[in-house]
């Protein structure tokens, strides 16, 4: 419980910016409070900070009147009310939020928002995310990033996404009936002054026509600078021109002295042209493997079929370091590039790329897919070369160490060499790895929080007993791998 304290926020909804005051939850008594600016079972919203100040200045009763800290804030000015960006939520933008990947930022923005929301849900003592509530993995969310790793945690993501793009308009309407917006008054002098500085600093987030204008102003500003230094750079090329009229009049004596010294010189800048061309020439080769990256990066993601690479501990597939493989899902269950539930396995990126390019191979799964034969051309026609997101770079072997405590602990790396493992074992219907990672047990328990970006404390025994489940997890991997050579 956090010492009692009023945080000035700003909403954003309904294309429109609200300013008010919260007071999150405190201890009064022996019960805990919860509170914003409020009036008649409403949150009272202002159209700017000075806004906001002027009304604080009427000394009008309202719900944070008794709040113990009230007294710091009966006379606060317009900066004071101003919100930093940690404290402003932006209700219209969920939809972008959840359209991104689920990195710290898009999971850290939508913690906030989500978290606003349900303080005035307690506020006001209505069950405001009912629409969503059936959506567990929401609850994943105030967990921070740790929860979305992997491919499941992909998928959990994707539920989000589907849940909000679905249910947010009702979440939204459900928080505007509980808003008071208040019409704005005629300001005090001083207070008026704050928030023209504010504005001159701000662009408001909800107003498209205020970041033009002041684009434009930008660009014109630019303009000026540039034309202001063009009329410089041309007395300055003048006034070198005038210089070496004059140097050229006091030196034509010596011109015959320093031929030799000018032709050497001519020669180094022969030799400085040819390291820029030579220089240039690397700069074009990096431009062209960046563009055939992204390139590759693109085919795979258009096809939905992604090449993995696994890095393996020593007791998997003897005398392999690594192994590579192709993974899809479909109705979101994992699909391999493999036949009769049997992952089939590379021991090098070329010879899977020779296997496909063949396409000779009995019948398998992707072959069933639509995007298979946009595949098998690209890798033929023309030698579209793997691109492995990091998502799908499972490095099997650290996860093994975190596992033994033989590493330091990593809660991404052992959440997504369980993700695999777990997808390969939903692929191959391997009962005993899914008891072994998701059902209960210690290694379990570890691999959950791992999943939730936390560290669960091993004792020895409970040590040992993790270890013992890994590898009879890996053992059933291994038996059901098989391993394909060109």
């Amino acid at each position: 419980m956090s010492a009692a304290e009023i945080i000035p926020i700003a909403l954003v909804l309904d294309e429109r910016t609200g300013y008010t005051l919260w007071a999150p939850p405190w201890e009064e008594d022996g019960e805990e409070w919860q509170a914003f600016l409020g009036a008649e079972d409403k949150i009272l919203m202002f159209s700017s900070p000075a806004q906001l100040a002027q009304f604080l200045r009427t000394g009008v009763e309202h719900d944070l009147s008794d709040h113990p800290d009230w007294e710091e804030w009966e006379d606060a000015d317009t900066f004071e009310l101003n919100p930093d960006d940690g404290h402003t939520f932006d209700l219209d933008g969920v939809y972008d939020i959840v359209a991104q990947a689920p990195d710290r930022w898009s999971v850290t923005d939508l913690g906030r928002t989500l978290g606003i929301v349900d303080a005035i849900a307690q506020c006001t003592d209505e069950d405001i995310v009912e629409p969503v509530a059936d959506t567990p993995e929401l609850a994943l969310v105030a967990d921070g990033p740790g929860a979305f790793t992997g491919s499941r945690g992909d998928r959990a993501w994707d539920k989000v996404a589907i849940a909000i793009s679905g249910q947010w308009e009702t979440v939204v309407e459900r928080i505007s009936q509980w808003l008071d917006w208040r019409e704005p008054v005629t300001l005090d002098d001083d207070l008026a002054k704050a928030q023209r500085e504010i504005d001159a600093m701000v662009v408001p987030i909800d107003d498209p026509d205020a970041l033009i204008n002041a684009e434009d102003a930008v660009n014109e500003r630019d303009k000026a600078e540039d034309d202001s230094d063009e009329e410089f750079d041309d007395l300055r090329r003048d006034r070198e021109d005038e210089d070496d009229e004059i140097e050229y009049d006091e030196d034509s004596a010596d011109d015959d002295l320093d031929e030799d010294d000018d032709l050497a010189d001519d020669d180094d800048d022969d030799d400085l042209d040819e390291d820029d061309s030579e220089d240039r020439d690397d700069e074009s080769d990096d431009d062209d493997t960046e563009i055939d990256a992204a390139a590759a990066y693109a085919f795979w993601e258009d096809a939905g079929i992604l090449p993995v690479r696994a890095v393996l501990p020593q007791n998997v597939l003897s005398g392999v370091d690594e192994i590579y493989t192709l993974r899809c899902y479909v109705d979101d269950r994992a699909v391999f590039f493999g036949a009769d539930e049997t992952p089939w396995v590379f021991a090098s990126a070329d010879v899977m790329l020779d296997v496909i390019e063949q396409d000779d191979t009995e019948d398998h799964d992707l072959k069933r897919l639509a995007t298979w034969q946009d595949v098998a051309s690209g890798i033929r026609d023309d030698d579209v070369p793997l691109a492995i997101a990091a998502e799908d770079d499972v490095d099997l072997a650290a996860a093994d160490r975190i596992v033994r405590g033989t590493a330091d602990y990593d809660a991404e790396t052992l959440a997504q060499a369980a993700d695999f493992l777990l997808d390969v074992a939903e692929y191959a219907e391997l009962d005993g790895v899914r008891e072994a990672l998701e059902d209960e047990g210690t290694l379990a328990e570890l691999v959950s929080a791992a999943r939730d970006g936390k560290n669960a404390e091993l004792g020895p025994a409970a040590r040992k007993r993790a270890v013992r489940s890994w590898e009879r997890a890996l053992r059933e991997i291994d038996s059901t791998l098989e391993q394909v050579d060109a």
